[in-house]
């Protein structure tokens, strides 16, 4: 390999970056092939790594997935069997983002988390739980945290006040919270210099859990989790259903099989905080995920009943379902999607589950809405 790099090729690698971040993009590829040409004949392995990282970036951008991750299979492999942990160029985002996207693809997995580590990179924004956190949270459904990957017990009644910090942290949002509330909802009972006294060793014993100190921060008389250190997948919940309403807005044609859905789908596993003991700080988050999840229902559902994606919206209002039992409307839209499916027993199948649930539970009959359809089914079965 040779050290030097002709300016103008390192200029041109440069503009790629700048055009495609500008929504120049298909400018960003005429950058990366003029790079290319100058840098020809030149035996370079690094250089080759350089490029195929570039133009990964640049197709990505440009939403060639396929494209990008052929160059970065290619670059990273050469990364690994040489030892690079950079190109030419070194723009920390970038390549954090092209790291959390080799994750995302199952590519060079252990020499990407290598590369995260000894350059000390931060998550992009849209990072997952692939990304090698050193502490992740999970709430949705069941309660864990891993610490470098590895599941921490917890036994004893000695960690159950530090645990509750750590919940109602997650609770609150990233933005964090303050003290003297959180001591407040922690222990209820107390007066305001003992329950503070008792958040103190809360946070001690917590970030000793943790086994990081700059795990939990504390600022002007807040307290938050650490962004750069913690993931939480409510959060991650949250920024998936905010990607989603965003896609729907400017183009409802894609929402329905985008990334953001899949993220959505993937991250809601169940009622935030389910198989803890119910505290009254976790009733608000708990309700909010799960509206934000029956909104993402409404929206997926019915981005697939317009493409006539009719198996897929089944499967999606069977989701929104099981997460409300009592939500009638999603009843009514499988039952619509079986039927246009000309699928009649299974659509009165959905129809007798709805009243049972509705019975037995709130005492009520279904909806005039429910009942109309029940009489529409009966007539495709005549028909």
């Amino acid at each position: 390999d040779t050290g030097l790099l002709p300016t103008e090729m390192e200029a041109q690698g440069l503009l790629a970056l700048a055009l495609s971040e500008s929504d120049q993009r298909e400018e960003a590829i005429e950058s990366v092939q003029a790079a290319r040409a100058i840098a020809q004949g030149i035996p370079s392995r690094k250089l080759a790594f350089h490029h195929h990282l570039i133009e990964s970036f640049v197709r990505l951008r440009l939403d060639q997935h396929d494209g990008a991750h052929v160059l970065l299979r290619e670059g990273l492999a050469i990364a690994r069997e040489q030892g690079y942990l950079r190109g030419f160029i070194w723009i920390p985002h970038v390549m954090a983002e092209l790291c959390a996207e080799a994750i995302g693809a199952g590519i060079e997995i252990p020499y990407v988390h290598h590369i995260i580590r000894t350059q000390c990179l931060s998550p992009p924004a849209a990072a997952d739980d692939n990304w090698p956190w050193p502490i992740k949270i999970y709430v949705l459904g069941s309660f864990e945290v891993r610490l470098d990957g590895q599941p921490l017990v917890f036994s004893g009644k000695a960690q159950k006040k530090p645990l509750d910090l750590l919940k109602a942290l997650v609770a609150r949002g990233g933005g964090g919270t303050d003290q003297s509330l959180i001591a407040q909802e922690l222990w209820p009972d107390s007066e305001g210099d003992v329950a503070d006294s008792a958040l103190r060793m809360a946070l001690h014993r917590l970030r000793k859990l943790l086994r990081s100190g700059a795990a939990v921060q504390v600022q002007e008389g807040r307290l938050r989790l650490n962004g750069a250190l913690c993931w939480v997948d409510a959060w991650a919940f949250d920024q998936a259903c905010r990607d989603l309403e965003l896609e729907s807005a400017h183009d409802s044609t894609r929402s329905g099989s985008s990334a953001a859905h899949r993220r959505v789908f993937h991250l809601y596993k169940g009622e935030a905080f389910a198989t803890e003991s119910l505290q009254p700080w976790m009733l608000n988050a708990r309700d909010r995920w799960r509206v934000r999840f029956l909104r993402a229902v409404r929206i997926v559902g019915q981005i697939q009943e317009d493409r006539k994606a009719w198996m897929q919206a089944r499967d999606t209002y069977e989701s929104g379902i099981t997460a409300d039992p009592l939500c009638e409307e999603f009843y009514q839209r499988l039952m619509a999607c079986h039927m246009q499916q000309g699928e009649v027993a299974q659509a009165y199948a959905i129809y007798r589950r709805c009243r049972d649930v509705l019975s037995v539970t709130l005492g009520v009959k279904p909806s005039a809405g429910t009942e109309l359809l029940r009489k529409q089914i009966a007539a495709q079965s005549a028909a």
